[in-house]
């Protein structure tokens, strides 16, 4: 292209200013839109979500943050977080893990986690992600505070940890406890082989073995359901009179056989000015104390045991009572003190398999004196010895012995009165059938059986008639509870006692609640069979029950001497064959079964349920006739009167379950008196 000859010089320059003012008028407009991008990025980078800052590799100085960054070291503002990092690098992190510019690309991410620090001086794990920028001279990153992510971590771990050593405990346990309950039905199994092959020779040795492994077998079985119901929150505690310094004395016989055998000392003081009867749950304190003393002889090879009882704080009735057993065995290693108390733990697996026991011994303590209101604590020096120790509020009973059962001429609650009794036996496993008919004829009754509810109905509709009625539960065709339902809907009025290898509360309350008068707890022991057999037989009608109470009203001032009292009782353990421990079980079990149904008589009025109300009252009444105690027995009768009336009158009622309360009182404390007496006489 040739130029024009023909243009001017100054028209060239007019075209390059124009072409220069545009250029400038582009890049003017390029200044301005980076400053607004740049203006962009400032507030997005001030107000992100999460901490950003810039770091120069150089020389490892923080050049940027934005607030948030600031926020989570706890610095007011990002100005006074720089210079102050930037003056102790070590507290912060920012420089833990700074890869070096050959480890990775430019512009490749890189994360850490580090143990950082706040301005406070409080520690936090903060999370980095970083990357190189500017050929390696400058790291971009992001920080952000993962303490919650970490700790909800570790916490799951622990979890996790505690999981598998508690899935260990329960492994080691069932293994323990399998070999411990196969032990006794080894034994058991054994012993029967010998008695079924008819060449042992001592018959009387053998079965009483098999009673013995029987017992400890159940002693393990009941061990596993107290911890069920413990676990539960099933357990509730019992509020009965009882006699301390006896129950101490009842422990130490039964542990007396392996102390002798072991040659070990035992000692028991009983602190000076401590009060004797109290009012609360024995069988649960005999419990623990029996668990502790029985743990303390098989640990024991030689030396002694020792239980102390010593007075504490009391206001009125309500005294402090710190229990002590110290032994002289092998001891606990201090590492493991703390695991005896938790459930399925022993302090040494090695010693276990030496000594024997499941381990649940002590938690069940522990267990059971939280309930009583105490906590067991232990102070145990391997090879020397340990002592277990408690202390629990208990209610002391008032002192007054004053009264006693009314005399009713020559009746006398015994054995005696199950000569000739009918007695319905609705049971479906046979061994329990034979078990139980051979207990109640012994005792001279006329026991029929059946398999299930529908034939005992059928025997009743028939014409049948019985004294006494024994329900197992649960059976096939028709249960005991709904058997019992429709022999009272039919208007029968004979004591059922319900039998059932449940032990819950609730479980009792089903079986009254379904019309059965009473409830025994399988197996099927001859004490608590005719204990309870003894206690609900009565006439064949209502009426004659009646008739005498009203006999006994009328002769209230023929109250014997205790001499009178204690030869009766003598009798009475003469019609039972001599067997004092049966004559004992009978009234106890009535003392004991008295108590709840006075609860449940209390509940029954406050729910206006007259029907219950009316249950209990004759059931209270049955049982008195049936032991002397004339004065309860009158008390119960009015109680069941007035409960059958058609407009109660609840005022009246109140006052007639007092009535009852002192009646049983009294009782109560004759029957304590008369058999301390006899037991200081035996002495």
């Amino acid at each position: 292209m040739f130029p024009d000859p023909e243009r001017k010089p100054e028209a060239d320059e007019v075209i390059r200013e124009s072409e220069r003012r545009q250029i400038q008028k582009e890049l003017f407009l390029l200044e301005d839109q980076k400053e607004a991008a740049e203006k962009r990025f400032r507030i997005m980078f001030e107000n992100a979500l999460v901490g950003l800052f810039r770091l120069d590799v150089r020389d490892q100085r923080l050049t940027d943050v934005n607030q948030e960054t600031a926020r989570i070291f706890g610095f007011d503002s990002a100005v006074s977080l720089i210079p102050f990092v930037n003056a102790h690098p070590e507290k912060f992190g920012f420089f833990d893990t700074i890869p070096k510019p050959n480890d990775l690309s430019i512009g490749n991410p890189y994360s850490f986690s580090s143990r950082s620090e706040r301005l406070d001086g409080s520690e936090f794990w903060a999370q980095f992600s970083m990357r190189y920028t500017g050929e390696g001279r400058i790291i971009e990153g992001a920080v952000k505070d993962i303490t919650d992510q970490v700790e909800a971590i570790d916490r799951l771990r622990r979890a996790k940890a505690e999981a598998e050593e508690a899935n260990e405990a329960k492994s080691r346990f069932l293994a323990t406890i399998s070999h411990e309950i196969r032990t006794p039905l080894n034994g058991i199994i054994g012993f029967a082989e010998i008695l079924l092959a008819g060449d042992g020779g001592n018959y009387r040795d053998y079965s009483s073995k098999i009673l013995d492994e029987s017992d400890r077998l159940m002693f393990l079985i009941n061990q596993l359901l107290d911890l069920s119901k413990l676990e539960a929150s099933k357990i509730s505690l019992e509020s009965i009179l009882f006699d301390l310094p006896q129950l101490l004395e009842e422990i130490e016989s039964t542990h007396r056989g392996k102390l002798g055998q072991k040659k070990l000392r035992y000692t028991c003081r009983f602190g000076d000015g401590i009060p004797r009867w109290y009012i609360g749950d024995p069988m649960r304190l005999r419990q623990v104390l029996s668990n502790l003393i029985s743990n303390a002889v098989k640990f024991t090879d030689q030396g002694g045991i020792s239980l102390v009882v010593e007075q504490g704080h009391r206001v009125e009735n309500r005294i402090n009572l710190k229990f002590s057993v110290q032994d002289t065995g092998i001891g606990i290693a201090k590492d493991k003190v703390n695991s005896i108390f938790a459930s399925f733990e022993q302090a040494d697996t090695s010693i276990s398999r030496k000594y024997g026991g499941t381990g649940l011994g002590v938690s069940i303590c522990r267990e059971l004196l939280a309930l009583m209101g105490g906590e067991l604590k232990v102070h145990s020096v391997q090879n020397v010895g340990s002592t277990f120790y408690f202390t629990i509020p208990m209610t002391v009973a008032p002192e007054t012995m004053d009264g006693v059962p009314a005399h009713r001429g020559s009746r006398l609650s015994s054995i005696s009165l199950l000569r000739n009794a009918r007695v319905l036996l609705v049971e479906d496993y046979e061994p329990n059938r034979e078990i139980a008919q051979h207990h109640l004829s012994g005792a001279g009754c006329i026991v029929v059986n059946v398999e299930h509810g529908r034939a005992a109905l059928e025997l009743i509709e028939s014409g049948e008639e019985f004294d006494l009625i024994f329900m197992d539960v649960h059976m096939p065709e028709m249960d005991g509870l709904e058997t019992t339902e429709r022999l009272r809907a039919m208007g029968l009025e004979v004591p059922i006692i319900g039998m059932t290898a449940s032990v819950y509360a609730e479980d009792r309350v089903r079986c009254l609640e379904a019309g059965m008068d009473d409830f025994l707890s399988k197996p099927l022991r001859r004490v608590d069979l005719l204990s309870k057999a003894v206690n609900w037989m009565r006439s064949a009608s209502s009426a004659s029950h009646d008739a005498e109470v009203d006999e006994i009203t009328n002769q209230k001032d023929l109250i014997p001497e205790t001499s009178d009292l204690a030869a009766r009782y003598n009798e009475f353990v003469e019609e039972l064959g001599g067997e004092t421990r049966l004559a004992v079980e009978l009234i106890q079990g009535f003392v004991d079964d008295a108590n709840s149904r006075l609860d449940s008589a209390e509940k029954a009025l406050v729910k206006q349920d007259w029907q219950s109300l009316h249950r209990e009252a004759h059931s209270i009444k049955g049982g008195a006739l049936n032991l002397m105690a004339d004065e309860l027995a009158e008390s119960s009768l009015a109680l069941e009167k007035a409960a059958k009336t058609d407009a109660p009158d609840v005022e009246r009622l109140q006052g007639l379950i007092k009535d009852i309360k002192d009646a049983f009182g009294r009782f109560n404390r004759a029957w304590m008196q008369l058999r301390e007496k006899n037991e200081t006489d035996e002495r």
